[in-house]
């Protein structure tokens, strides 16, 4: 595979991600998913849906719990796959257990399926990769159709995964209520997975924008991101696209977290990286960032398009396309993608074989 245009695979792969999007939505029968679901909650009672992975794939999980316990109303959790059977998770017949995993063979995760599946647990697998272990042992398998992710750091296979767990939890959602409504937002969801995709061009035409910004964080000893809500999994995952590729301290968190600990960190320069939506959590958000500002941080935020009161705010603005807020993820990742590479860019680091790292981590 070559590179095209691009410096990077890391750098075409971003760019890849509204194909990666459009190909994992028509490359599913979406109807059949949902058949296959329906037929698992026929079959027995299932109380429970369990999300398990790790890395980046774990940071989809996280925010597919909370995406599944919002609209449908079934308990979610996630778990770090390395965890499952170390902790004695309990896991049973009245669970439904989601795996994800972009090559399919990551170690710690096959190892909690099998936990799982000896537990008596239905195991769906989300995997990238046709024909791999994971999808050999699980009940039911979805595939993402992201193509081959060459650079270490995953970007477009994260973003299709979010995508089929956002269609999955619209189809838990009918199983739950089984109206015509969900069926209909089921449809819904369905167009504004390929208006976001269609959206991100104007994320990328910043890319001069972020490039600026990640001059001045390729300088610092330690980047803080925050976000509330669907948006804490999204700074978890910015904080390690930055650590992976630039070698950078980095930390994600839940802005409300911040003053339990976290805040000792920042000095006069410390870069701090907000998501700072127009949704529910924005007056919260804004005083997490007054908090920060008033430590001396640099605020770089990640906004809603047409906020322009973030910029008299923030030190730095970038800004995704107004979405609905199941959306924002899958949007405020694609900058923190781009200043990670930026960031990395300026240090001069191998960006798509970062040291010490592994494409597929086969050993547990």
């Amino acid at each position: 595979s070559s590179k095209g245009e691009a410096n990077t695979f890391m750098e075409k792969e971003i760019h890849e991600q509204p194909v990666a999007i459009y190909d994992t939505m028509m490359n599913n029968n979406w109807e059949q998913v949902a058949e296959k679901i329906f037929d698992i909650f026929d079959e027995r009672i299932i109380t429970n849906v369990t999300l398990i992975a790790c890395g980046t794939s774990l940071h989809a999980c996280m925010v597919g719990s909370m995406m599944i316990e919002g609209v449908s109303r079934f308990r979610a959790r996630s778990r770090l796959a390395s965890e499952v059977s170390a902790s004695a998770a309990i896991i049973d017949s009245n669970d439904l257990v989601i795996a994800i995993s972009q090559s399919g063979e990551t170690a710690d995760t096959l190892q909690a399926i099998r936990y799982a599946k000896m537990k008596g647990a239905t195991v769906i697998s989300i995997v990238n990769t046709r024909g791999s272990s994971g999808e050999n042992i699980s009940d039911y398998t979805i595939h993402t159709a992201a193509g081959q992710e060459i650079s270490v750091a995953s970007t477009k296979a994260f973003s299709s995964q979010l995508i089929v767990l956002t269609m999955i939890t619209m189809i838990l959602r009918a199983c739950r209520s089984g109206s015509d409504v969900a069926r209909e937002q089921f449809v819904t969801t369905q167009n504004e997975i390929y208006r976001c995709a269609d959206q991100m061009v104007h994320i990328f035409n910043q890319k001069n924008k972020i490039r600026e910004i990640s001059e001045e964080i390729a300088d610092a000893k330690t980047v803080l991101y925050l976000g509330r809500g669907l948006n804490v999994p999204i700074a978890l995952e910015g904080a390690l696209k930055l650590k992976e590729i630039s070698y950078i301290h980095a930390e994600g968190f839940a802005a409300g977290e911040m003053k339990h600990g976290s805040i000792a960190l920042i000095e006069e320069g410390t870069p701090v990286i907000a998501i700072v939506d127009k949704g529910q959590a924005y007056k919260k958000m804004l005083s997490s960032i007054e908090e920060a500002k008033s430590r001396g941080a640099k605020i770089i935020a990640v906004a809603t398009e047409g906020d322009f009161g973030m910029n008299s705010i923030a030190d730095h603005v970038i800004f995704i396309p107004k979405v609905s807020e199941l959306f924002v993820p899958l949007m405020a990742t694609v900058p923190l993608q781009l200043l990670a590479m930026y960031t990395a860019e300026c240090l001069g680091t191998d960006i798509d074989k970062p040291r010490n790292l592994a494409k597929s981590v086969t050993v547990e």
